[in-house]
């Protein structure tokens, strides 16, 4: 049985090849071609014909392609932060894949698709256009496996959408769990809801990783931003939340080892490490690293998002009052007990072991 990964980007490249080290099964789907140590297809999901693969001829690869390694960037903001644009091609199916791979059942589909453009457009291509063809595909994937005898496990394959920790909009330093409300707050986090309803109401064999801020190997945002001097909020203390891209990959492998194992999984779980953190703390750490000066006071940078355009509509007075309103915010904190339960070893419990070993190569 093979797993499908839709989107390959840095998170899902690497969960690609741990995968595939691991001697599982892989195809993943990209639209755009890139070096990849397991089978790749090349489409894009944006077209309703990018999975139409229920009657694929025998012998048809055209469009997979081996290769070896590569993947990785930048973000550390709550949001899933690949960066890169993942849309996923035309005209190649995914039978073609599976049978290139020698597998004709798909075990798991794996959605980390990140938009091309941080706006309300682009979220709307993936959650709204993009996610939906996944999701019409996975339930024909199931029908079609339903019908095989031979498929001993659930005929549905395991659906596992990569969400973000945005979708909390809490911001009195208030800890957040699974159970906590969430809030359609900005576009991000209306087109993450978005897309978590659709799965959630459409697919019963599905789960949920809400992502806090990733960091770590390419993803270097954070130490640009302390080296370059940039403000940040001390009093109050704004909260904030992280997990290492080695440690995404780990909670994935956990689930869909989890559920081959037949282990009852919940439908959403929180993916964060084990320290939520003041910013400023985060900032003084990594300037004593670098040697450099500590950031001078300002405003965090989701305080600094809700200030109003410069323009004729926004008066000075405006941003002032705006700034005032906002400078008390304080983030939130993130529990990832569920995950913990579940069996997550963390390789970087907090923001120190991780950003210890990026500063140190």
């Amino acid at each position: 049985m093979a797993i499908l990964l839709v989107g390959c980007g840095q998170l899902g490249m690497q969960l690609g090849t741990a995968l595939s080290a691991a001697g599982q099964s892989v195809v993943g789907i990209k639209r755009t071609p890139i070096s990849s140590p397991f089978k790749m297809i090349y489409a894009d999901l944006q077209r309703p014909t990018a999975f139409d693969a229920l009657d694929v001829t025998d012998g048809v690869t055209d469009g997979v392609t081996d290769g070896v390694t590569d993947g990785v960037t930048d973000g550390v903001t709550d949001g899933v932060t690949d960066g890169v644009t993942d849309g996923v091609t035309d005209g190649v199916t995914v039978d073609a894949a599976m049978q290139a791979t020698g597998d004709t059942t798909i075990e798991a589909i794996v959605f980390t698709v990140t938009p091309s453009e941080y706006s309300d457009a682009g979220y709307q291509a993936v959650y709204e256009t993009m996610l939906q063809h996944t999701v019409t595909f996975a339930q024909q994937c199931a029908a079609r496996q339903s019908a095989r005898q031979s498929v001993r496990q659930s005929a549905a394959p395991l659906f596992v959408l990569v969400s973000s920790t945005r979708v909390y909009g809490q911001d009195n330093g208030e800890w957040v769990d699974e159970a906590s409300p969430t809030s359609a707050h900005d576009y991000r986090s209306k087109w993450l809801l978005f897309g978590e309803d659709l799965v959630q109401s459409a697919l019963p064999n599905s789960v949920i990783v809400r992502f806090s801020g990733i960091y770590g190997n390419a993803r270097n945002r954070m130490l640009k931003n302390v080296a370059r001097g940039t403000p940040v909020q001390r009093t109050p203390p704004y909260w904030t939340n992280r997990i290492h891209e080695n440690d995404c990959v780990a909670a994935l492998v956990l689930l869909l080892s989890r559920a081959r194992q037949g282990h009852a999984l919940d439908s959403v779980y929180l993916a964060s490490d084990d320290c939520p953190a003041p910013l400023h703390e985060v900032y003084d750490y990594i300037a004593n690293r670098l040697a450099v000066k500590e950031s001078p006071v300002g405003l965090s940078a989701a305080a600094a998002e809700m200030l109003p355009e410069k323009s004729a509509i926004a008066t000075t007075k405006q941003v002032i009052i705006t700034a005032q309103a906002i400078k008390t915010m304080q983030g939130k904190r993130c529990c990832n007990a569920r995950l913990r339960a579940l069996g997550l070893e963390l390789m970087f419990p907090s923001y120190r072991e991780g950003y210890a070993t990026g500063l140190e190569s």
